[in-house]
């Protein structure tokens, strides 16, 4: 049985974040919206995914959602991504709940990185991406994606000079964008996101930590 390090605390996509109108800050609780969590393994190390949908919709399109922006940000950076990726599991969270309940994961999607060539900074790296919800003071949202392995010849050059990805520098970042867009994810104030067309390439602290500590190699 293969056993895959966790984060003692659980990686999210869209975190909880304030949206300014005029000189107010109004809160969304984590529920508001509901979402659906997918647990995958890249480089040997478990992360989780997460994407909403909107008030009132079923489970049944709240997971279609998710699992389409989850494939096609998969699917698109595959090139990058290690030959070890793969969905784990998947469950669902209903809004104004706390509850959750087990789903379907997406499609499987086949990194073209060989595992054992990883360096420890390749399973502490991610791909960032962050979008934007519709209307004046709309929510942020961002989701990553872990164990990337960005190459020179695709966008080598623009990481070393700013660490951002444009889709215009890489038809890898803008396809997942477009592939995003689609399936039509909600931002935790329920509208509907718009994802930049730029990818953040970063080193997770948490991940730094366990790689100092030897807990990952």
């Amino acid at each position: 049985m293969k056993t895959w390090i966790w984060s003692s605390t659980r990686v999210l996509v869209f975190h909880v974040l304030q949206v300014e109108r005029g000189n107010e800050m109004a809160d969304y609780a984590a529920s508001f919206t509901p979402r659906i969590i997918f647990h995958y393994v890249s480089g040997g190390v478990g992360h989780t995914m997460q994407f909403r949908g909107f008030r009132g919709e079923t489970q049944a399109v709240v997971g279609n959602r998710g699992r389409l922006a989850a494939f096609g940000l998969a699917s698109e950076i595959a090139a990058w991504l290690p030959d070890d990726f793969q969905w784990l599991s998947a469950v669902y969270i209903e809004e104004d709940d706390d509850l959750s309940t087990p789903d379907v994961v997406p499609l499987p999607v086949t990194g073209s990185i060989a595992v054992a060539t990883l360096s420890p900074e390749d399973k502490a790296r991610f791909l960032g991406f962050a979008g934007r919800g519709t209307g004046p003071g709309a929510s942020k949202a961002s989701v990553r994606l872990f164990g990337v392995s960005v190459l020179t010849d695709d966008a080598g050059a623009s990481v070393a000079k700013d660490f951002v990805i444009t889709g215009v520098e890489s038809a890898l970042v803008a396809d997942a964008v477009t592939a995003m867009d689609a399936a039509n994810t909600a931002a935790i104030d329920n509208t509907r996101i718009t994802w930049y067309n730029r990818a953040t390439v970063k080193i997770h602290d948490y991940w730094l930590r366990q790689i100092r500590k030897g807990i990952v190699s």
